[in-house]
């Protein structure tokens, strides 16, 4: 599908999803000019937005700021593909970015639809201090796919990396229900729940790490406790293949890539890391 009817797609499905249900129908018939296929493809998206419409009911928090989400469009503009404004979402390679999940120091996290399957995902949209150079970049796209191959029940699906638009991003499965962080907030768990989590943590990391790959992030934000009690861990964004985990922790701006309350001594002291920085 070529880029200018990804173009027309998304806009006719921004223009059905501000109208009433109940209108929907006629006006894709009309917008669609006669187009089946065109009229088809729209209707499957606006079938998988509603369906992950109630995710978005319980207004995640941000974890940087402490906010809730308002999960704000976004437009390109003089600041680029992350300038939150009104308006329709963008257009990121084929993917549509919709509402904002949330953000921290490695990046932020969106809604979005991919025009191409017409499925709801989540994408995150990576911190720039990761593409400063060539090199950089090159070993992250190369560690996400190595990531993208895990294939665990406890692991988070990655569907997609790549770049655009000077942006360098993930695409992952979009899952209900909390992360552990909130779970932990709202109290603490019992010693069965506590065990059941932690087991299921143990055998993610476990899978990855016979894959070769180290996570380096392993933290509550990053743990989803999704339905019935499944355990995935999200954001392999920092993950490290074994074999190439010499010290690199410390960007060019001299600037540690993590969250410091859960680096290891290793990485924050610039050092090799291998499969005990995630335990």
């Amino acid at each position: 599908m070529d880029p200018e009817r990804w173009k027309r797609i998304d806009a006719i499905l921004s223009a059905a999803l501000q109208r009433e249900v109940g209108q929907r129908a006629s006006f894709l018939e009309e917008a669609c000019g006669g187009d089946e296929e065109l009229q088809k493809q729209v209707e499957a998206l606006v079938s998988a937005h509603e369906a992950a419409s109630s995710f978005f009911k319980s207004q995640p928090t941000d974890e940087a700021e402490g906010t809730a989400i308002t999960g704000p469009a976004l437009s390109t503009g003089p600041s680029g593909v992350r300038s939150a404004v009104s308006g329709s979402g963008v257009l990121l390679g084929r993917y549509t970015l919709q509402h904002k999940l949330g953000g921290g120091g490695m990046g932020v996290v969106y809604q979005a639809i991919d025009l191409k399957l017409g499925r709801v995902v989540a994408i995150k949209l990576l911190s720039r201090e990761l593409a400063k150079s060539d090199a950089a970049k090159a070993r992250f796209l190369r560690e996400a796919q190595a990531a993208s191959a895990l294939d665990h029940p406890n692991i988070g699906v990655i569907y997609d990396v790549g770049e655009e638009a000077g942006e360098l991003f993930i695409v992952m499965a979009l899952y209900t229900g909390e992360t552990l962080k909130q779970r932990l907030d709202r109290g603490t768990p019992s010693v069965s729940e506590t065990t059941d989590i932690l087991r299921q943590i143990a055998l993610g990391i476990q899978a990855a790490h016979a894959a070769g790959i180290v996570h380096r992030d392993i933290k509550p934000a990053n743990v989803m406790v999704a339905g019935g009690g499944t355990i995935k861990i999200l954001d392999f964004g920092l993950a490290k293949l074994v074999q190439d985990s010499a010290p690199n922790a410390v960007t060019n701006a001299n600037e540690l890539l993590g969250t410091l309350l859960y680096m290891s001594p290793e990485r924050l002291r610039g050092q090799t890391v291998d499969v005990r920085t995630d335990c």
